[in-house]
């Protein structure tokens, strides 16, 4: 069949171009690439989502551990020097329960919290301490009426009575999703909103922890 365009002449073959129509041919592969790129969000989906539970249960065990080891300690030496080193001894101990997870990315405040007996709300009775930059930007002597993670909060004075003290760990951890920074290389959600946080309540094991080396004197 031929056909004359523009003074020239075409000849179009039916029978190759039927016989191209008809031919199947790498259809599969064609498929293949067309599900691929879903099969591979699924997988690295579910990967990430496993990851991110057993990263959540580490985290909230190790938010909860340190509270219960400051509280079972009763003494914390005779100087604030003291008192860190102890302390940092438990949350090098803790951050091996964060592994194979970066534990540098565990940020950790721990705020010894009493309760008047004069009906003022309930104040931190020592100096927080910090691990790896916690903001936690409160001081001795400075009121401490709630323990907040995110969107939750739990008023203090609902869990000790008058003249009681309890110990507080609030805690924070950068999440990033391994696949896309450990295999890329790259860096997303660097905002707040990639920070997960918790917090933990403990009483103290023995009548109360001395943190100051001054016999539990409330020195507010």
């Amino acid at each position: 069949m031929s056909r004359n365009i523009l003074g020239y002449e075409c000849r179009l073959d039916i029978t190759g171009v039927r016989r191209l129509a008809d031919d199947c041919r790498g259809v599969a592969a064609i498929e293949f690439a067309f599900i691929l790129p879903i099969l591979l969000i699924a997988f690295f989906g579910l990967v990430e989502a496993g990851r991110a539970i057993q990263l959540d249960r580490k985290f909230d065990m190790v938010t909860s551990m340190m509270s219960d080891l400051v509280a079972r300690q009763e003494n914390f030496g005779t100087s604030p020097a003291d008192r860190d080193a102890i302390l940092q001894s438990m949350t090098d101990a803790i951050q091996h329960i964060m592994l194979p997870y970066n534990p540098n990315r565990l940020r950790l405040a721990v705020i010894p919290v009493e309760r008047p007996t004069n009906g003022d709300p309930p104040r931190i009775y020592s100096e927080p301490y910090l691990h790896n930059g916690h903001p936690f930007n409160s001081a001795k002597c400075d009121d401490f009426a709630n323990a907040n993670a995110g969107s939750t909060t739990v008023n203090i004075a609902s869990l000790v009575p008058p003249g009681g003290r309890i110990i507080v760990v609030q805690s924070q951890y950068d999440f990033q999703p391994i696949f896309v920074a450990e295999v890329l290389g790259m860096q997303l959600f660097t905002d707040a909103n990639s920070t997960w946080e918790d917090f933990s309540v403990h009483s103290p094991r023995h009548n109360c922890n001395d943190f100051d080396n001054n016999n539990c004197q409330s020195g507010c």
